[in-house]
């Protein structure tokens, strides 16, 4: 795996982690749920937090480009990982 997707990821995933903490089954329940049948709404919501961790550190991002077309498609790819 990509040592600056690694990055980005795991920057996500702590954001998660402290973003849902109080949640009933934490970030994992969550972002489950985002795959199995979520609403549209909370995976927008999920979304726009990693588009944030990737616009404040756009260096790295960056260097995906080659990987990912968009900031949309790169916090896909980084839920799809967390949620794996």
């Amino acid at each position: 795996m990509n040592k600056n997707f690694t990055t980005l990821m795991g920057l996500a995933k702590a954001t998660m982690e402290q973003t849902y903490k109080d949640y009933y089954g934490g970030y994992q329940f969550v972002l489950a749920n985002l795959i199995d049948g979520g609403t549209s709404v909370r995976y927008a919501e999920v979304q726009s937090k990693v588009m944030d961790i990737i616009k404040s550190n756009r260096q790295i991002a960056d260097q995906l480009n080659e990987y990912y077309d968009s900031d949309a498609s790169l916090a896909n790819g980084l839920i799809e990982y967390i949620t794996a």
